[in-house]
């Protein structure tokens, strides 16, 4: 290495790590200008000190970040001491300045160490790990310079459209990324059709996470007007593309869209209303074909056992599977999940074309101490990831048990004795899960939901109208809803049109901040906020100083 080579690396860490010093003094995150600082010194700093750290990189729409806090969790448990962007700050710049802000002035990592007495891996040849949260728009910037070891894409959904535009130039900046980091093994969600499109045509093994139908309290036992062949070949996705085509077309010539569903111990034969078509609005047609996906089952939105009838593009079989849901509270949620052996990695995305090698397949109990059907993903998704990266699967397991909510993320506050816990939301699919975790608790509660437009949550607030606030109309359980933001009266409107009561709803004024957090510690129960990106910051403020937490760029 050239002195100008070594002054130049010497001058991004130190720029870096004096700049991060000055803005943590004064009470400033310092997540994204000592990394931009570091780059103007060194454009490629980020290669250079993060040389021989064995990272996994998360990205996707919705829970990167508690995902990629069930993974540092679960490490530094067991002693790992991973290098994280605990902040969010996942663009190109924050990323830097993490690795930058950990290095000596040579650009050679600092943090992590060994474990003691761990057995030698050969797969495994660093004791220096990180987890790292990532844009999906800047994992092309990103993966070329960190080389990770391996790649969680958690879902894609619509989400800021005047910044990402559509779902598809999400999925294309993601597949950009992974194409530029081919030695990465892949964790991908396999009920989720735009995610499993990313395996096609690339060299990288992937495993595999997902949850069965089994797990699903609503499945599809019978489709009106065809006949038993036809059911056979659309439930267990048999028969040749020809045999599909032609079922789906016999469906069609009845009603597609009237089903005949079990819930829970329920027999079948019980009608219900088909999904509304927004509920798989963002990947409704085969990404190969065109054709319309026939469904074995939904989870949320888009994500579920997709098939196309036409060229036979199908869901995966998991690695990690999500077998059984057993319980999910406010505390948490218990789930079963199968786990096959790391041999199961492959690289195929067609469940026939399947490498057949012997891998056991393990069922275990699996606790984790986060609620919600999206958290039960995020934990599959951090199983997978730690397969990949050839760690002990029970580091993860205990990890899971004691995981803390995470900067927003089901974070929950004690105020006074009134318990307030935050759902960040951006986009429909993640705003319908929250009301559907609302929705299923039984306790009186305060509902707030609030929104800005401002940059960083897209200036695009129409996301809005497609999610289901409807279903919030026959829960007796919420006392009152308060809605707060730049655009508070949207939300207002919206609820409106929902149907909901306006007698039930106020609307604080965007700069009476301190009216609302007065709402909120005189409430007489459990508080509920869910709010996007910029409204959710100032109320994390006051509700961490109020409750004694951190500030949010120490984690």
């Amino acid at each position: 290495m050239s002195g100008k080579d070594s002054l130049q690396i010497a001058m991004a860490v130190a720029s870096c790590r004096f700049s991060r010093q000055l803005l943590h003094r004064l009470n400033r995150g310092g997540t994204s200008l000592p990394g931009k600082l570091a780059m103007w010194f060194r454009r490629d700093i980020l290669a250079i000190t993060s040389e021989g750290v064995e990272t996994i990189l998360v990205t996707g729409t919705n829970g990167k970040t508690t995902t990629a806090a069930m993974l540092s969790h679960a490490m530094e448990e067991a002693g790992r001491a991973p290098l994280c962007n605990r902040s969010g700050a996942n663009l190109l710049s924050g990323v830097t300045a993490e690795f930058a802000a950990a290095a000596d002035l040579r650009g050679r990592p600092l943090q992590g160490r060994k474990i003691p007495d761990q057995p030698a891996d050969a797969d495994r040849d660093s004791g220096l790990y990180a987890v790292v949260e990532c844009d999906e728009g800047a994992l092309r910037h990103v993966a070329p310079l960190l080389k990770p070891r391996v790649i969680v894409v958690t879902n894609l959904f619509r989400d800021q459209l005047d910044r990402y535009g559509e779902v598809m130039h999400t999925l294309e900046a993601v597949r950009e990324g992974i194409r530029l980091a081919p030695e990465a093994v892949l964790c991908l969600n396999a009920d989720d059709s735009l995610v499993a499109s990313l395996a096609l045509d690339v060299p990288n093994p992937v495993i595999w996470f997902g949850m069965e139908e089994t797990a699903v309290k609503t499945v599809v036992q019978e489709i009106q007007d065809t006949s038993n062949a036809d059911k056979k070949v659309l439930r267990e996705e048999s028969g040749t593309a020809q045999e599909r085509q032609d079922a789906v077309n016999t469906v069609d010539k009845g009603d597609r869209g009237r089903f005949f569903v079990s819930t829970g111990e329920e027999t079948k034969n019980r009608p219900l209303s088909p999904d509304p078509p927004e509920k798989i609005s963002d990947a409704r047609y085969c990404i190969r074909c065109g054709t319309e996906y026939i469904y074995r089952y939904h989870t949320y939105a888009h994500l579920g056992g997709f098939c196309c009838p036409s060229c036979g593009f199908s869901r995966t079989v998991p690695d990690v599977a999500v077998s059984s849901i057993d319980g999910i509270d406010i505390g948490g949620s218990r789930v079963h999940m199968r786990v096959r052996g790391r041999e199961s990695v492959h690289r195929e995305i067609v469940p026939q074309e399947r490498v057949s090698e012997e891998s056991v397949s393990q069922e275990l109990p699996v606790r984790i101490a986060l609620p919600a059907v999206y958290n039960i993903y995020n934990a599959a998704a951090a199983i997978a990831a730690y397969s990949a990266a050839r760690l002990p699967i029970q580091e993860i397991l205990e990890g899971l048990a004691g995981v803390h909510s995470s900067f927003g993320r089901m974070e929950h506050f004690v105020i006074g004795g009134v318990s307030v816990q935050m759902i960040l939301v951006k986009n429909p699919a993640g705003c319908n899960q929250a009301l559907d975790y609302l929705c299923a608790l039984e306790e009186p509660c305060t509902l707030v939901l609030c929104l800005n437009d401002l940059d960083a949550d897209g200036h695009d607030i129409s996301w809005i109208w497609d999610v289901d606030y409807e279903k919030l109309c026959g829960r007796g359980n919420i006392r009152r809803i308060l809605v707060w933001g730049k655009r508070a009266e949207d939300l207002q409107l919206r609820l409106k049109y929902a149907g909901l009561q306006e007698k039930r709803i106020r609307r604080v004024p965007e700069r009476e901040l301190k009216k609302l957090l007065e709402a909120i510690y005189k409430s007489q129960v459990p508080v509920f906020i869910l709010p996007n990106y910029t409204t959710m910051l100032p109320l994390r403020d006051a509700l961490r100083r109020a409750a004694g937490k951190d500030s949010f760029w120490k984690g």
